[in-house]
């Protein structure tokens, strides 16, 4: 209510109305409810709502309505603005440059950041702006090492206290603070490569140590309105020059010059001293000087750092093995699979979202990845090429979708923002909720947070809003048919309810989705063979009855049509074709989806675009211009719009649906063992969705094989296993959350649960589904009210049990999952509920 701007007293999903059964559970009062039969679902009590009351009246009370307990998302965060409240550690640090002076050559080095002297022009170390950190700021990128560890390691916080601070000139820098001590690595890296070049080079480099050869006391030449000199250290380091030279490789000579524009290895200014006490520093630097030079201190630099344009600062691991040493630079942080991580202490990876497809696949899959391996991300450059750059709406609530199941943070989560983070939580199991308040699609909401669900130990159900049909997004009937059987056949617990259809432009779409947690990982999939053409199905959907008289015309008309295409080496004599009503507001559409099934266990979807009834155009986007006037002719041009498509994969002989091609990429690499599929020429979204897998998992083994028109794809799952509330884990992954009190650590994917024999995996193995089928008609045919409170219920239910209990209006029956003794408990309550809305006799 709080996000979508409602009033507290608005009750929009009839939550918990008197005559529910939960509301008769809690025991309202006499006179709201008399008896049973007062109750009964099929009476409805005079219920009328406002935009700003809701108001129950009854026949003899006016006790209020007791509204049902809704479990929404404990992880969504309190603050609803910018940036969801905000983690103190889990977005980039903002560092507004810090120029260090080399007092012996007059020349300084840094970031472009602004000068720490009150009276300096205001000018960066490149002539730029000063800037102080603020909104927009521009700098120039550089990197450096910290020369300060948590143990002081070459000891120059020990010797900066000892220098008098009657000596130190604060209106011409002052004090070093720790944090301040760089020892600049490389100047104006402006370059596209220049970052990605870093990374390669830190990856083939060892970490290496650092020494003081020398502490100094010199002028600051640079400082021209006062005579002032610098206490500071002379740093030696082979290793560090040797990653210099390696980076400077492919640079000219002069362009060396131009990022490494001095032939040291390294300085640290650690004070600027009055000309008045010139003597006395010299005199404490040749003093202090054998100290430092009997080479026992030494510093072990494991990573280097990175200040980006905007002045965010990231870690870059050294070695392909990444991690940190005693006594490293920036302390024990953990580093991702690119090596890359946040000053903070996050393990941020870094994204771009402008390449290959360029669009809302790289916000999934790259959210997907962050919530199941528990690895922060930053995604710049969001749709930068499109004509309107940016998160749109859709993009945004998925995000927001994964946030709340990861119970993480998301900064810069505005329409419109070309860069986000995500800092991951951890996964648990809940009821979640996303609507973009537009006709955004439902279905890729499903797919960005459908395996972070699966991760989540428990289970979830999600009500889900916006459009469910709408163009350049798979259909929902795409979803519920070919990429959730897939998801089940790789071992995943998933059903679907669609509540409502919705369209461009107004949406109004509503679909649940019930996942139960993994108790073992996700299994690999082959695809590599195509097999023959074993049946097709075709589903016309209407959202308004037919004329009675038009139904049968447009079946044959129908079936005629799809027969035209049939391949000639099929067994199929003829389609199945039904024609489903669906419910939907405001919109008066047909639309028509087609499934053919191979022998192999292949599914491919060709579907046409969802049009209006015969005479209800009219309106922009609605229908399409010239459309049939009558519903045989437009079943007819539905088919040949369904069949030309699906006659062009099916002539590519290709083993996986072109739209499924992309959606398995991610959960074929959490899977465990060798996904094999079969592919026609891959599309951009297959080609972006293997380019993010390869980001955050180099490990992993993605081969493509070209065979003529087709590509060969054999992916090598790293068997990720998901925990259910302490059992189920992996050895690994519990030997992890034991040593770190965090549950399951980020990127953890160790043995598989299916390898382990102890107890807790054995229960966790327990889990089980169950059908309860009613009486023919009992959801089929009920009326709205009932349906609405019997769903309420379930839900209720199912937060209450942590199970999942769900009704299937087509199939008059109920399915719940659960684990164990919360199973049976529920499957009680269950039996007293149905008993209560249908009476006794409800089994069929």
């Amino acid at each position: 209510l709080r996000r979508s701007g409602l009033p507290l007293q608005l009750c929009p999903f009839s939550l918990g109305a008197p005559h529910s059964y939960r509301a008769r559970q809690l025991k309202l009062a006499p006179s709201s409810v008399a008896s049973k039969q007062s109750l009964s679902p099929n009476t409805n009590p005079s219920f009328t709502t406002s935009t700003s009351t809701s108001t129950f009246s009854s026949s003899s009370s006016s006790t209020p309505p007791i509204f049902s307990r809704r479990r929404w998302s404990s992880s969504s965060n309190s603050k609803m603005g910018k940036g969801g409240g905000g983690d103190p550690k889990g977005g980039s640090q903002s560092s507004k440059g810090h120029p260090h002076h080399h007092p012996k050559g007059g020349k300084s080095e840094g970031g472009g950041g602004g000068s720490s002297h009150p009276q300096s022009s205001g000018k960066g170390r490149w002539g730029h702006s000063s800037s102080s950190g603020g909104k927009g700021a521009s700098r120039t990128p550089w990197s450096f090492v910290s020369a300060v560890d948590e143990a002081d390691s070459l000891g120059l916080l020990e010797l900066a206290k000892e220098i008098p601070k009657d000596w130190v000139d604060f209106k011409h820098g002052g004090l070093k603070s720790a944090d301040k001590m760089h020892s600049t690595v490389l100047l104006k890296m402006t370059g596209d490569d220049h970052f990605q070049r870093l990374l390669r080079v830190a990856r083939a480099s060892k970490p290496f140590e650092m020494h003081v050869s020398d502490v100094f006391c010199s002028r600051v030449d640079r400082i021209s309105d006062a005579e002032v000199y610098c206490i500071g250290a002379a740093l030696s380091s082979p290793g560090l020059r040797a990653l210099k030279d390696k980076w400077c490789e492919e640079e000219t000579e002069e362009q060396k010059k131009v990022h490494v524009p001095y032939n040291s290895e390294g300085h640290i200014s650690l004070a600027y001293i009055h000309a008045r006490c010139k003597s006395e520093a010299e005199a404490f630097a040749d003093s202090h000087r054998h100290k430092y030079q009997d080479g026992h201190r030494k510093l072990i630099v494991d990573a280097i750092c990175y200040s980006d344009d905007k002045g965010a600062i990231r870690r870059v691991t050294l070695g392909e093995g990444g991690g940190s040493s005693t006594g490293s630079a920036a302390g024990p942080a953990p580093t991702n699979s690119q090596g890359i991580s946040s000053a903070s202490g996050g393990d941020f990876v870094d994204i771009d979202g402008s390449v290959l497809e360029g669009g809302g696949q790289i916000l999934r899959m790259s959210a997907g990845y962050s919530a199941a391996l528990l690895k922060p991300i930053c995604i710049q450059k969001i749709r930068a090429g499109r004509s309107k750059p940016g998160l749109a709406a859709q993009h945004l609530e998925s995000l927001r979708l994964v946030r709340d199941v990861v119970q993480g943070t998301l900064k810069n989560d505005e329409i419109g923002s070309s860069s986000v983070t995500l800092q991951p939580g951890r996964l648990e199991p809940g009821s979640f909720f996303a609507d973009p308040k537009t006709a955004g699609a439902i279905t890729l909401m499903v797919q960005a947070s459908l395996v972070p669900l699966l991760l989540s130990g428990g289970a979830c159900n999600c009500e889900l809003k916006g459009g469910t049909d709408v163009s350049f997004s798979p259909p929902l009937n795409f979803c519920h048919h070919v990429f959730l059987e897939f998801m089940k056949k790789m071992g995943a617990d998933c059903q679907l309810e669609c509540v409502n259809r919705g369209f461009f432009p107004f949406g109004g779409g509503h679909v649940r989705l019930y996942t139960s947690g993994l108790v073992q990982p996700l299994k690999a999939i082959n695809l590599s063979e195509r097999g023959d053409v074993s049946s097709i199905e075709a589903i016309l959907s209407t959202t308004v009855a037919l004329p009675r008289e038009e139904e049968e015309a447009t079946l044959k008309a129908l079936t005629f049509e799809l027969k035209h295409w049939l391949p000639a080496t099929t067994s199929v004599k003829e389609p199945k074709v039904e024609i489903r009503l669906e419910r939907a507001s405001r919109a008066s559409k047909i639309w028509l989806d087609v499934f053919v099934r191979t022998t192999t266990g292949c599914i491919f979807h060709g579907g046409a675009e969802p049009q209006d009834h015969p005479g209800k155009g009219g309106r922009k986007g609605s229908g399409k211009k010239g459309a049939p006037q009558n519903f045989p002719d437009m079943a007819t041009a539905l088919a040949k719009e369904a069949g030309t498509w699906l006659k062009k994969q099916l002539d590519t002989g290709a083993a996986v649906d072109e739209h499924l091609a992309d959606q398995l990429i991610l959960p074929a690499t959490l899977a465990e063992g060798t996904s094999k599929i079969l592919c026609g020429e891959l599309s951009l979204h297959c080609k972006t969705a293997i380019h993010i897998a390869k980001i955050f998992l180099p490990d992993v083994r993605i081969r493509e094989e070209k065979r003529g028109s087709l590509t060969y794809l054999e992916i090598d799952g790293v068997a990720l296993c998901g925990k259910s509330k302490g059992q189920g884990q992996s050895q690994a992954q519990a030997a992890a959350s034991s040593s770190t009190g965090k549950g399951r650590p980020a990127g953890e994917y160790g043995q598989s649960q299916a390898s382990s024999s102890s107890p807790s995996a054995a229960a966790a193995a327990a889990a089980s589904s169950e059908r309860i089928a009613l009486c023919s008609g009992r959801l089929s045919k009920a009326g709205d009210a009932l349906l609405a409170d019997l769903r309420n219920d379930l839900k209720e239910l199912s937060d209450w049990f942590k199970v999942v209990a769900r009704a299937d209006v087509h199939t008059d029956s109920i399915h719940l999952t659960g684990e164990g003794s919360k199973l049976s408990e529920a499957r009680a309550d269950l039996a007293k509920m149905l008993a209560y809305y249908f009476g006794d006799s409800y089994e069929r």
